[in-house]
């Protein structure tokens, strides 16, 4: 009986280690380029990217104490050029994820239990053994990529200048055919 009930604790526990470990925790974002100096970028290259990643969720819904996190996707801009008409082409590419990881998932801790029964028959001096044993380990955690979000756009040379792509701010100084300089903010 008391294996029992430590076996249902313990399920009990991943159960509630996986629902609630689920719950949504800020999101931080984070600009992988310099701030406040002048950049460059060439055609298909990246004008800006933002990362994205959230605390790893513990048992309880709070963050890993470890400061572990998750990937929560990225958003990118990209020069395309400019086209035949004069306008800079630009492509942004905004990707998410989903994960079902939590500091269960990432610790591997593994419970085992056993017990054992040895019979011995002192007549014909014969012993046999008998057994069983129960091992749980830490449930699997994933994260997936969504599909992108992609669009493409196109803007006059003579209209570009400080452009806002959710927090950051892109100051555009000179637009070549292959090549773009700026700031981010």
């Amino acid at each position: 009986m008391r294996i029992f009930n430590v076996f249902v604790m313990i399920v009990g526990f991943f159960v509630l280690s996986t629902a609630v470990g689920a719950s949504d925790l800020p999101v931080k974002e984070k600009l992988i380029q310099k701030e406040n100096v002048r950049l460059q970028t060439h055609i298909g290259g990246i004008v800006f990217k933002v990362v994205r990643t959230s605390p790893l969720p513990n048992a309880f819904g709070e963050p890993d104490i470890f400061g572990r996190e998750v990937n929560r996707g990225f958003m990118e801009l990209r020069y395309l050029g400019l086209n035949g008409k004069g306008k800079a082409q630009f492509k942004l590419i905004d990707i998410e994820t989903q994960s079902n990881e939590t500091t269960m998932s990432r610790t591997p801790i593994v419970y085992s239990f056993g017990r054992s029964e040895v019979t011995y028959n002192p007549l014909t001096r014969e012993a046999s053994v008998e057994g069983s044993a129960i091992t749980f380990g830490p449930p699997d955690g994933s994260t997936e990529t969504l599909p992108p979000n992609t669009t493409e756009f196109q803007i006059p040379v003579d209209q570009l200048g400080e452009l806002q792509f959710g927090d950051v701010e892109l100051d555009i100084k000179e637009v070549r055919s292959t090549s773009i300089e700026y700031f981010l903010r």
